[in-house]
């Protein structure tokens, strides 16, 4: 007879189930926000009734619930958890006060502080290597960041339109040089080869040698020819200017009195 009560009792539990979850289709929105006000009320109230022992219970209960749901879920119901969880904290932070997110930060460093009072030698041991783990892969991955850090820039440089200054092939009317058209000033005329024809140069009467590397007629010159830019680049010689490093004994050009370099240095085009 006991038994088939406690069957009895288990049908009654069952069609009061399906009853509440078929209330729960048709209600209505004020409705559910309604039923839903008085069970948070309701469980407040419980857990302000409960003991000690009645809380631990509870809490471990809900532990192991949700351990056995989380080892049931696939990877697709974990990761909507996991962002889930995230909008969810992230929203909770946005919408909390100065004071509730001191009392909140001030919560955390008492819960942290006082597992680690708690935990054994093997717990701490563990934790030390997962913070080590942890810290040196954040390590990593700020130095593949900084090694991609000009892949990156030239990534969104893909994107800047095209400008072009056309061909270099205006002549000037004093050196015959070639330039850009938009490298004239207000009157026509070009400043950086000679400014203006004020700069006048006799023409140098080249050694033979010299000359047959500009003809293009054999190796030498062909290969003088395929290299001239880089030729140029180590035989020349440029003024440099450095800033902050003037000689205070020179008071009249204020020039530095020694300058040191260190790695490479380049020159624009047109020194």
């Amino acid at each position: 007879m006991p038994q088939k009560r406690k069957y009895g009792n288990l049908n009654k539990v069952s069609r009061e189930d399906r009853r509440s979850r078929q209330r729960r289709k048709i209600e209505s929105l004020e409705e559910r926000s309604q039923r839903l006000e008085a069970d948070a009320q309701r469980h407040a109230q419980q857990r302000a009734d409960e003991n000690d022992e009645a809380r631990i219970k509870r809490l471990e209960a809900d532990a192991q619930r949700h351990a056995q749901q989380r080892a049931d879920e696939n990877d697709d119901a974990m990761i909507k958890r996991l962002e889930a969880d995230a909008q969810r904290h992230a929203q909770q932070r946005a919408d909390e006060n100065d004071d509730a997110m001191i009392k909140r930060l001030e919560a955390d460093a008492q819960r942290h502080a006082q597992q680690r009072v708690d935990e054994n030698d093997d717990a701490r041991i563990k934790r030390l290597e997962a913070d080590a783990q942890r810290h040196a892969q954040g390590r990593h991955h700020a130095r593949q960041l900084n090694n991609h850090i000009a892949l990156i820039v030239k990534d969104h440089e893909i994107n800047v339109s095209i400008h072009t200054l056309g061909q270099m092939n205006v002549e000037c009317q004093f050196c015959k040089s070639l330039n850009f058209a938009c490298e004239k000033s207000k009157d026509g005329k070009f400043t950086y080869c000679c400014q203006k024809g004020k700069l006048q140069l006799k023409p140098i009467n080249c050694p033979d040698f010299l000359k047959k590397l500009y003809m293009g007629n054999d190796f030498a010159s062909k290969n003088f020819l395929d290299n001239i830019r880089s030729y140029n680049s180590a035989l020349a010689m440029a003024s440099m200017g450095a800033p902050g490093n003037k000689n205070p004994l020179d008071v009249v050009n204020n020039a530095p009195y020694c300058l040191k370099i260190h790695g490479q240095y380049h020159h624009l085009t047109s020194t």
